[in-house]
């Protein structure tokens, strides 16, 4: 790297942002990072309700996440279980969706999941409660069909 192309700070080793930045390539290239960056650091949708239709079988959870260009995906995911009976887990939906999604708009939408596809209904879960958390600290429990 050319004494030019280094920091004016003596003993810098790092190059200068305004030398990079002169490619318009590579703006392009560090403009897609921070924005995948910034996808990847809120890929959980903010849940804002849940609740549970025993006799379709159907975890629904009403969740809030930025977008509208791209159609999102999403999957549930149930972590930490307390071993209490019946079992206390905290669960949480993660937007799957692929590609970055750079509308601004404020999406809310059910999510349905179905109980027996996500391993909801052996006996370990039976009469067991999800807790998700929300927007400030926020939760929204579920007791799950025995």
């Amino acid at each position: 790297m050319s004494d030019e192309a280094r920091s004016e700070r003596p003993g810098s080793d790092f190059p200068r942002v305004d030398r990079f930045l002169e490619s318009e390539a590579a703006a392009h290239a560090l403009t897609f990072a921070l924005a995948s960056l910034a996808f990847s650091a809120s890929a959980s949708a903010e849940v804002v309700g849940a609740r549970v239709d025993a006799a379709r079988g159907l975890l629904l959870v009403d969740v809030s996440y930025g977008g509208g260009c791209l159609e999102h995906k999403f999957k549930l995911e149930v972590g930490m279980c307390m071993e209490t009976f019946p079992v206390s887990c905290s669960a949480s939906v993660v937007d799957v969706t692929e590609g970055v999604d750079m509308c601004e708009a404020i999406i809310h939408q059910t999510v349905e999941f179905g109980l027996k596809e996500n391993g909801l209904t052996d006996g370990y879960y039976s009469g067991g409660t999800l807790t998700f958390k929300g927007y400030d600290n926020e939760s929204f429990s579920v007791r799950l069909p025995k």
